[in-house]
């Protein structure tokens, strides 16, 4: 669970649409190349997939049992 939260906050889920956009911009003059944001969202994909391996046996066995 502690890795979908992960990946959660570093997609920029947790934050509101006027911060999200202005970090956009922001991000963008500071590093035109988007070499942060690739790799940010490189590990978030990496964070995503690795949480729902592990919550997965958790649904299922939830289910049915």
């Amino acid at each position: 669970m502690a890795m979908l939260f992960l990946a959660f906050l570093l997609n920029g889920g947790a934050v509101s649409g006027d911060r999200m956009r202005a970090n956009h911009y922001s991000e963008r003059m500071n590093d035109p190349e988007g070499e942060n944001r690739s790799v940010r969202h490189k590990w978030t994909l990496i964070l995503f997939a690795a949480g729902i391996l592990c919550v997965s046996p958790s649904i299922i066995i939830f289910f049915f049992k």
